[in-house]
């Protein structure tokens, strides 16, 4: 009799837990999509008039695509050049193939989605976001 008794109970708890969970809506939210670099991905620097470099410097390609490009559009200019090290990289300075102008296109593109994104979390200067 008492083990009946347990039996009904645990089936009724488990009945109402079931329909309260199927009744309270869930939360359910899609993670923001990535923006998407394009060919801007390739690139560790990529500017649009000079890159000025002001000492000893270290560039690499770090990235499945490459990631340690260089490239200037429209201009081509590269001051300090000399005092960089580049390992795995490509220059696109004065660029005819217009690699350069393509990337500077897709960050433009990029740039955009992501300034027209609402932001999904509020910090507040309290907050150790950085560690």
């Amino acid at each position: 009799m008492e083990t009946l008794k347990k039996t009904r109970s645990i089936s009724v708890l488990l009945t109402l837990f079931l329909a309260v969970m199927m009744a309270v809506p869930t939360l359910s939210m899609a993670a923001e999509k990535k923006v998407e670099l394009g060919s801007t991905s390739t690139f560790a620097v990529l500017a649009g008039t000079t890159i000025t470099n002001t000492g000893r410097t270290t560039i690499t390609g770090s990235t499945p695509e490459g990631g340690g490009n260089v490239g200037v559009h429209p201009k081509a200019a590269f001051t300090g050049q000399s005092d960089v090290i580049m390992t795995g990289w490509t220059a696109y300075l004065s660029d005819p193939a217009g690699v350069a102008l393509r990337a500077k296109n897709d960050l433009a593109v990029a740039y955009i989605d992501a300034a027209g994104r609402k932001p999904t979390e509020t910090f507040t200067a309290n907050d150790n976001q950085l560690g």
